[in-house]
């Protein structure tokens, strides 16, 4: 390998090793970090509550608050993201299971995770 593309891989490995991390701790504190889980509880409740109040029966309230948390929690737009690389169905092919059920699996674990925080403390 000539010495000009080793130096190239060093560097695409530097930038990697440095940014990953930084990434991962990023993503850690917005699917873990209580602060931001009370924050999307009350930007829900907000959106939920201004539905109601424009006259929305409540059911279809309801049921739009859903969709704007699937839309809005970290979990699924991680979800969305990675729905992205996969087949033209949305499914992401990593043990043949789709997006939902990896976006259902990371809301799981969250909700878990901010339930042992709560009862911490």
């Amino acid at each position: 390998m000539p010495e000009k593309d080793a130096q190239e891989i060093k560097e695409i490995l530097e930038a990697v090793s440095d940014t990953v991390p930084k990434l991962l701790s990023e993503i850690t504190d917005a699917l873990f970090s209580p602060d931001k889980a009370e924050q999307f509880g009350a930007s829900v409740a907000k959106f939920y509550k201004s539905m109601v109040d424009s006259g929305m029966n409540p059911d279809q309230a309801f049921e739009l608050t859903q969709k704007f948390m699937d839309s809005s929690s970290p979990g699924g737009m991680i979800a969305k993201v990675m729905g992205g690389m996969g087949d033209s169905g949305g499914n992401i092919n990593i043990g043949g299971s789709g997006h939902d059920d990896i976006g259902d699996a990371i809301e799981k674990k969250v909700e878990a995770k901010l339930a042992g925080k709560f009862e911490d403390e």
